[in-house]
């Protein structure tokens, strides 16, 4: 086995679990409200982004403020 074909072989295998661990989540955590995963990611990106301009605007004030 080449090292193209042991990467190919890893990020497989790697989507594959993400794929699984994030199915067992978002049907574990709202069995009821099962989402696609891109919409479980848009809401992630979402969230994500709220947080980074709450840090910007609010954290970083403070910083400024002392």
């Amino acid at each position: 086995m080449d090292k193209l074909e042991l990467l190919e072989n890893i990020r497989d295998i790697t989507k594959t679990t993400t794929d699984t661990a994030l199915n067992y989540a978002t049907k574990s955590i709202a069995p009821d409200l099962y989402m696609d995963k891109t919409e479980l990611l848009i809401f992630a990106l979402i969230g994500f982004s709220i947080l980074v301009f709450y840090y910007f605007k609010v954290v970083r004030n403070k910083s400024k403020g002392n």
